[in-house]
């Protein structure tokens, strides 16, 4: 493309060269000879002078090498100025009788006599030999452009006969493809002190060299057919190893970006290296051709990788997503690391390549929006979890706020396998790959907070309707469940008197224990009673942590918005949109606009600007209005309760003195008071060797039975009458009591060990009790009933007061 304007130039240059030569640099020569009458010498110099001379206005001058004088010195060539270079033949002739003319063996520098001189002097022979040696690449520059395909000819890299002959192979493989080795080298061996990625596309030229030479020089059609078929092969090989390395190179500058700093830098200082940074890598440069000429055509290469790191990241996701399928509710924290390492290396690919968005690909691998469902695989596989490994297999600490795989799991869950034989840059990359996996170590012994924001921020608000209506579900299947059971253990329970303070604390254990023993015969009292009431708290605890994290969330939401919709702590939402600092400035570009219709392209659109401000703020200002996912959870178990009948049934019988009755146990509270006593007693009576019933069940089971206790307001009931609160009151009583009976209540030293581990158990499930009553009141009020008003009898005679009823 540059010949048209370099060529003249050369041309130009060589012409001038010449006459240097033959009108002012030969003079001298030219004057000395003829001065000493040297006729041979001169009919050859001016021969060679008259073959390429180009005198001005084509006048001959024959006298200007008589009229030199040594003294003019040096001078230049007066001629016209032309871009017209010499034939090839007038070139050669020069080039050989100036070399004959210099030549040691020449006439001209041999002496004829001893006190003779050479008719060619030292400087005349060196001015010669300067000519001819320069002259030497006069003929490539007056052949600029084939020069230049010469120079840059690399087919003799693509052929190679020699080798086919001494082999005998029909085919030469292309692993032995000399281009192919480069190409291949440049991808797997990049070095940040020698850059060379930038320049893979110059190896490509050896096949354009190798595909001209066969069609223009020998003239071969079959020899291109193979190279084309060669370059086809090449070609998507290159596409992949570029792709798949340029993949790499990002997903580990993600995965390094994403790593927590202080133990990025903590791992780095142990290892004395920055062994997690990225060097910089120059991929943008071949990543960002769109016109590579090769064999004629011109490919797109950026479209192309572009389409192979879309595959790759569509592959990236599914891994992601099988992964977390292949693992419990304690994978989500994991996988909302790996798809921040996907977005983000997502993020890095879109600035140098056409992909689609990340939420695009999410949603595909997903199957967010398949033909036959709206649930994706990741709701979906949440949602199984939960139901049928989480609530039913893991005990809850409502201090600590985690879920813990219970010792013994009654409910065994499979799962699928997880992914084998991964590719390197896979899931985190290389690079980062086992820093991510200590981390990932410390969040899947439990189910916590963190695991919940990860959901939150995975499934966002849009899945989670989906999730808590099926839990809801579940939530009443399991209140079923424990109906039928309460029903057939509330026959079962002996009417049960509390003793009185007098048998002190060891008699008043044993008194409970006899009454309530046979109980732990009935053999679905732990796998089925205790479990129900353990999946029924694992769900409301679950409620109430993912309310805690939902109102943080929205906190943060609101603390985003209330600028824009000019809220302050002593200002509520405004009513009109307008007044809002959003709606004010919507209103003052849309008269703007109105003003000046110039300033946007089109102006009509613009017009409902201040409505959909107003319908904005109201939609921000409904956000704000409180809402707790505890309080729904709270509210739809009384409701379904209410509606089964299921409350009317475990309020029991009124009692008959109108008050209350202090034996009867048809209200679920006594039940419930003789199943936390088991709860304890089967605590103490086991083995160190067995697992005990509250790190196998957890605070679950008495979230759930204090869930039931106060949706029907029997709390009040339940602390005067309980079982264990009794043996707690008496054994304080009995702390405080100036003297004590010498032998009424007097157990022997097994018992009194027995009734001492019950206390310790009994006193801590109180605290529990009483924080889990504290949460419920806070959350879901129950309203008091009204109170009994007594009135005395109007006649105190003693004949009336023996008619009252007893008790």
């Amino acid at each position: 493309r540059a010949e048209g304007k370099i060529a003249p130039f050369l041309r130009l240059h060589v012409h001038h060269s010449l006459q240097q030569l033959v009108q002012a640099d030969m003079l001298p020569v030219l004057h000395r000879v003829d001065k000493r009458k040297k006729s041979s010498v001169l009919r050859a110099l001016l021969q060679i002078r008259n073959m390429v001379v180009d005198w001005t206005n084509g006048v001959e001058n024959r006298e200007d090498y008589k009229n030199y004088r040594r003294a003019m010195g040096r001078v230049t060539a007066q001629h016209p100025p032309r871009v017209v270079g010499p034939s090839p033949t007038q070139l050669h002739l020069l080039r050989t009788m100036l070399r004959a003319m210099y030549d040691e063996t020449s006439s001209a520098r041999q002496k004829n006599g001893f006190f003779s001189r050479k008719d060619l002097e030292n400087d005349d022979v060196a001015l010669l030999q300067g000519f001819y040696n320069e002259s030497f690449y006069f003929p490539y520059l007056l052949n600029y452009s084939g020069t230049l395909r010469s120079c840059s000819d690399l087919g003799d890299l693509w052929y190679r006969e020699f080798h086919l002959e001494l082999t005998g192979c029909v085919q030469f493989p292309i692993a032995m493809s000399l281009p192919w080795i480069l190409t291949e080298h440049v991808i797997h061996n990049q070095n940040s002190d020698v850059p060379m990625v930038e320049d893979i596309l110059y190896i490509l030229d050896v096949y354009n060299d190798a595909a001209h030479r066969a069609l223009y020089v020998l003239n071969q059609q079959f020899l291109y057919d193979e190279i084309q078929a060669e370059v086809n092969l090449v070609f998507d090989q290159l596409i992949f190893l570029i792709s798949d390395e340029m993949y790499s190179y990002y997903k580990n500058y993600a995965a390094s970006s994403v790593l927590d700093k202080a133990y990025k830098e903590k791992l780095e200082q142990l290892r004395h290296s920055r062994f997690l940074t990225t060097p910089k890598r120059r991929y943008e440069i071949p990543i960002s051709q769109r016109h590579i000429q090769l064999l004629g055509r011109s490919v797109d290469l950026n479209y192309l990788i572009g389409q192979h790191t879309n595959t790759k990241m569509l592959k990236d996701i599914e891994m992601a997503i099988k992964k977390f399928e292949s693992s419990d509710m304690t994978g989500l924290h994991e996988l909302d690391t790996l798809l921040m390492v996907l977005r983000r290396t997502h993020e890095l690919l879109s600035e140098h390549l056409e992909i689609d968005s990340f939420d695009s690909l999410f949603n595909e691998v997903n199957e967010s929006f398949a033909p036959t469902s709206f649930r994706g695989r990741v709701p979906l596989h949440v949602l199984r979890t939960l139901v049928t490994d989480l609530f039913p297999n893991f005990s809850y600490n409502m201090y600590t706020q985690r879920f813990v795989r219970s010792p013994v799991v009654l409910r065994p869950t499979e799962y699928d396998n997880p992914p084998r034989n991964l590719a390197p840059n896979l899931l985190y990359g290389a690079l980062c790959n086992k820093s991510f996996e200590y981390t990932a170590r410390l969040t899947r012994g439990f189910f916590g907070k963190p695991h919940l924001e990860a959901m939150l921020r995975i499934l966002g608000y849009a899945d989670l309707p989906l999730i808590i209506e099926e839990i809801n579900r579940n939530l009443e299947d399991k209140i079923r469940e424990v109906h039928a059971f309460v029903d057939a253990l509330r026959d079962g329970v002996p009417p049960c008197k509390l003793p009185k303070f007098m048998f002190r604390t060891g008699g008043c254990y044993a008194f409970f224990e006899g009454k309530l023993r046979h109980i732990l015969e009935f053999e679905d009292l732990k796998p089925e009673v205790f479990q129900n009431l353990k999946e029924i708290g694992n769900t409301i605890a679950f409620m109430k942590d993912l309310s805690e994290v939902m109102d943080l969330s929205d906190t943060f939401q609101f603390m985003n918005l209330a600028p824009f919709l000019g809220l302050t702590p002593e200002s509520d939402v405004p009513s009109d949109a307008m007044a809002t600092p959003i709606g004010a400035a919507f209103n003052s570009f849309a008269a703007a606009v109105q003003q000046q219709p110039q300033m946007v392209k089109a102006s009509t659109v613009l017009a409902d600007v201040p409505a959909m401000a107003q319908r904005a703020v109201e939609i921000c200002a409904k956000a704000f209005q409180p809402r707790s996912l505890m309080r729904y959870a709270l509210k739809h178990v009384d409701s379904f309760m209410e509606e089964a009948g299921i409350s009317t049934n475990w309020r029991g019988d009124p009692p008959a003195n109108g008050v209350i009755e202090a034996e009867s146990m048809t209200e679920f509270y006594r039940l419930w008071s003789a199943l936390n006593f088991l709860f304890c007693v089967q605590e103490v009576a086991q083995s160190s060797a067995v697992v005990s019933d509250e790190e196998q069940f957890g605070h679950g089971f008495a979230m759930a039975g204090c869930l039931f206790v106060h949706l029907l307001k029997q709390r009040s009931m339940l602390d005067l009458l309980d079982f264990s609160y009794h043996i707690l009151n008496v054994d304080a009583h009995e702390q405080r009591a100036l003297s004590a009976s010498s032998s009424v209540g007097n157990v022997d030293q097994l018992l009194q060990q027995q009734t001492d581990a019950f206390l310790l158990s009994a006193r801590q499930q109180r605290l529990v009790h009483g924080e889990i009553f504290a949460l419920y009141e806070a959350v879901y009020p129950k309203p008091r009933t009204s109170s009994v008003i007594f009135h005395p009898p109007a006649d105190d005679s003693p004949d009336r007061l023996t008619g009252l009823p007893s008790g």
